[in-house]
């Protein structure tokens, strides 16, 4: 209903057509709009996987809130202290699983929302972990929630997707 709310809200900014479709599928995980001839346009363009609401877009939702929240970074100061910290963490985290019941809890989202959930926590504690650990808590903490999630396709690759970037990067910045 809030996705659908939502996407209304996106036409009565005067968004239209395909703009409007595209926008919902980019930000809302909204495709049902999506006219045929555009479906193909992304696919033959090789980028049809970004109407596929992800994990990079959760993580760009994350970086827009944490902007807002700590005005451009230059609110340093509520880091400073433990309520602060603690305050922006749990805003974050709220916002971040309100976004992700926002678009439908694909497998993606959820591991890219777990994940910040446990950076966040951490930053709550004055903590910071590993990229892997937060991966392998994510995977362990939604298959325990729903443990046929293993056998889904998109589970699969979301994990192997995230586990391939982590092994091959050297420096992770959300590990920082």
């Amino acid at each position: 209903r809030w996705q659908r709310a939502l996407y209304q809200r996106f036409r009565v900014l005067g968004i239209e057509g395909d703009e409007l479709a595209t926008l919902g599928a980019l930000t809302l995980g909204y495709k049902d709009d999506l006219e045929p001839d555009l479906r193909r346009s992304f696919q033959c363009a090789g980028a049809a996987h970004v109407l596929a609401v992800s994990g990079l877009h959760t993580g760009i939702i994350y970086a827009v809130v944490l902007t807002l929240l700590t005005i451009g970074g230059h609110c340093k100061p509520m880091y400073s202290n433990q309520l602060g910290r603690f305050a922006l963490s749990l805003t974050v985290i709220v916002v971040m699983w309100g976004y992700a019941l926002l678009t439908g809890l694909t497998p993606s989202v959820v591991r890219s929302v777990v994940m910040l959930t446990v950076v966040e926590a951490g930053k709550m504690w004055y903590r910071r972990g590993t990229l892997l650990n937060t991966l392998f808590f994510a995977a362990w903490a939604i298959l325990l929630v729903r443990p046929r999630a293993l056998f889904s396709v998109s589970f699969q690759l979301s994990f192997a997707a995230v586990a391939g970037i982590v092994l091959l990067t050297p420096e992770s910045p959300i590990s920082q």
